[in-house]
């Protein structure tokens, strides 16, 4: 289940059509996709950020990362 998305969703005053119908396709279609039971694609992902109004990192975190990762470097032979 996506928690995240779900939360953001009810403090939105959202309901599963509205969101749907943003992404194209229908509230019971919408529906398992919030619940983990199929994939939302990150078009997907990017038309739901904008219609709930938050950043897509806040409501997918378990797929992008929230820090910056300092550079490898490589070690110099000598």
């Amino acid at each position: 289940m996506h928690i995240y998305l779900y939360s953001a969703r009810k403090q939105a005053k959202l309901n599963q059509s509205q969101l749907g119908e943003a992404i194209g396709v229908t509230a019971q279609q919408y529906s398992k996709r919030e619940l983990g039971e199929m994939s939302i694609t990150l078009d997907e992902a990017e038309l739901l950020s904008k219609k709930i109004g938050k950043p897509i990192t806040e409501l997918f975190p378990e797929y992008f990362f929230n820090i910056n990762v300092p550079k490898m470097h490589k070690k110099q032979e000598v």
